[in-house]
């Protein structure tokens, strides 16, 4: 995931350098400066499930499904400009309603879900006057919660869950346009992997251990304003 989100990123800069005009065009616009903005959209995960089992049992061994969830998000960083060239940092802060279930029936039901999403990523790319194209990247991290219900044989179904922050990496692109002096607006796509979530437990076969590792897409569009 990281040689993608690399590759992403500096594909997305090298279009964005490739475009006719933008980067001999003399700025009229000054992106240097405070920010602070706030944005909403839609958040994915593609969910890689993955389980240890005893293989002489019936146990489950992985299962992969994606959930779709709204995001809000607010957000602070700083730009610098020197020509055409515009480079920064950007932190920001979302909240989310990815919660998704998967089941096999009679083997074990999964449940996940992320209730925030924080960034830490630089901002790099140019400007064509009032309008800036830029590339994005650096870590991300979010507050998960994991549980995995599985069949014991024996009656009820066996938990174990896991809860807490994980930490991984974020990349994309996106453009901002400026209304005035103040106020801009943007949209904007990031690719985000987050590192696993563990949980274990014991069916009275045998132990098992199982790992959640959230992933996805957010799609984004909010206003900021320069100070």
């Amino acid at each position: 995931m990281r040689i993608e989100l690399l590759a992403a990123t500096a594909l997305g800069t090298t279009l964005l350098f490739a475009v006719p005009g933008v980067a001999v065009a003399q700025p009229a616009y000054d992106w240097s400066g405070f920010y602070a903005g706030i944005s909403v959209g839609q958040v994915s995960t593609t969910s890689d499930i993955g389980f240890t089992y005893d293989p002489s049992t019936s146990g489950p061994a992985t299962a992969d499904f994606g959930t779709v969830g709204a995001l809000l998000a607010l957000n602070i960083g700083y730009n610098v400009q020197v020509g055409n060239a515009v480079a920064g940092v950007e932190a920001d802060a979302a909240l989310t309603t990815v919660d998704g279930t998967v089941e096999e029936p009679a083997s074990y039901v999964v449940d996940e879900r992320l209730e925030s999403l924080l960034t830490l990523r630089t901002r790099f790319g140019v400007t064509n006057g009032p309008v800036f194209a830029y590339g994005t990247m650096g870590l991300a991290a979010g507050q998960a919660d994991y549980s995995a219900m599985v069949d014991s044989g024996y009656g009820d179904p066996v938990a174990a869950s896991g809860s807490g922050l994980v930490v991984g990496m974020v990349g994309g692109a996106g453009v901002e346009v400026a209304v005035n002096e103040t106020i801009s607006v943007r949209t904007e796509g990031l690719m985000y992997q987050l590192a696993p979530l563990s949980a274990s437990g014991d069916t009275g076969k045998g132990p098992f251990d199982s790992e959640f590792t959230p992933s996805g897409l957010v799609v984004r569009s909010g206003v900021n304003v320069h100070f």
